[in-house]
């Protein structure tokens, strides 16, 4: 019974046979009521969707008990009988020919629908299981859903987290409506029907639901990486990084001591054709040097002579060619031209506290580009690690 004093009677899918019903009731003294839906509107098979014929309570017996003569009338004209001949030639050719669709209609109710068959609807047409299950309103609330959230899929598609919550929250839209199809199209016929006014609050509700899962799951999966991105950015300002072509230079710009760990650097020579070459480097002294809040340490390096000069290094000696000219004499004929066109450090960096053993310590890399020109300090940079390990993850 709907909350407004009103129940429905009849269900069907053709309009005409409803329309026809709810004019026989009003002929009758029943004010009758039909819930037309244009399925085209909607973007729906015209078959699909379902409506009501509603009577108000206290008219529902009579209203039945009409109905039901409609159906024997139907049912004995179906089989050859007939009545009084007199009678049938009286009766107005309009209102007897709506008697008989009325009735035949009437007697020949709409199949059940297969609560098994719900779920693969709702895999291939927005609201499909509920739509099966004969509860439209539901189903265009839950297509509006997955429209919006399609929509927002492909205007954030560069993004990186919003589309994969969209898409969370699609598939999460899609399994509510399966699941609960199911349930409806079994509730469907049992004779539990749903007003429409219940029916969009029960779409409301799973829209709700599987935005909230949907969301929440993707935003779970996303956590950790957000907290490590969080994390980075609150303590990786705290350090700066600079370095020259002996030295890696590190200031605590914290509010506690630190010890500072550089790892395994290593000259990163780029070349033309997007080609390049790892040396590994030694530290010359302690890798690790304890850091008082806005001091600094330099941990010094030693490069290969060759290395340095190809890197064209300040400081570094440039080899020469010598040939001899036409008259035989020995001469200079200048620097040996240099492959690489471009250096930079490459190491591993890890600030620990020092109450104790520091089972999270901040670890990143390091990258810097000594001046090839001045030999003073260059800004480098601190990125998050690109391998994590089970400490980063805590």
């Amino acid at each position: 019974m709907a909350s407004d004093g009103y129940t429905t009677i009849v269900r069907t899918i053709d309009p005409a046979h409803g329309e026809l019903v709810a004019e026989l009731l009003r002929r009758e003294g029943i004010a009758a009521r039909f819930h037309r839906v244009s399925s085209t509107l909607i973007g729906l098979p015209e078959m699909m969707v379902e409506m009501n014929v509603d009577v108000p309570v206290e008219a529902e017996a009579r209203a039945r008990e009409l109905l039901a003569d409609l159906e024997y009338v139907g049912a004995v004209e179906e089989a050859g009988g007939g009545g009084d001949e007199d009678d049938e030639e009286d009766e107005d050719e309009e209102e007897r020919v709506a008697r008989e669709r009325a009735g035949g209609a009437a007697a020949r109710p709409i199949r059940a629908r297969r609560p098994a068959l719900a779920a693969g609807f709702a895999v291939f047409l927005p609201g499909g299981a509920h739509l099966y299950a004969r509860r439209p309103w539901t189903a265009l609330v839950l297509g509006v859903g997955l429209a919006v959230s399609f929509a927002i899929l492909v205007m954030a598609a560069r993004e990186k987290v919003v589309p994969e919550i969209a898409t969370a929250v699609i598939i999460a839209i899609v399994a509510c409506d399966a699941i609960a199809g199911v349930r409806a199209t079994r509730a469907e016929r049992d004779g539990k029907h749903l007003s429409r006014g219940g029916q969009v609050a029960r779409g409301l509700l799973l829209l709700l639901f599987g935005a909230t899962v949907g969301s929440g799951v993707r935003v779970a999966a996303e956590a950790p990486r957000m907290l490590r991105d969080w994390r980075f950015v609150k303590y990786g300002s705290q350090y700066k990084i600079s370095c020259t072509a002996r030295s890696i230079v590190v200031e605590n710009h914290g509010r506690e001591a630190r010890e500072i760990e550089i790892g395994e650097p290593e000259l990163v020579q780029s070349y033309l054709w997007n080609r390049s070459d790892r040396q590994n480097i030694m530290i010359v002294g302690p890798r690790f040097q304890t850091v008082a809040p806005g001091g600094r340490a330099a941990v010094a390096v030693e490069l290969p002579e060759s290395v340095a000069r190809e890197c064209n290094f300040p400081g570094t000696p440039r080899r020469v060619q010598i040939g001899m000219d036409t008259g035989g004499q020995l001469v200079t004929l200048g620097g040996l031209g240099q492959d690489a066109i471009g250096c930079h450090f490459s190491f591993g960096f890890a600030a620990r506290r020092l109450d104790g053993v520091d089972d999270a310590p901040f670890v990143a890399e390091g990258s810097c580009n000594p001046s090839s020109k001045t030999g003073g300090e260059v800004a480098g940079s601190l990125e998050p690690p690109h391998q994590e390990t089970p400490k980063d993850q805590d």
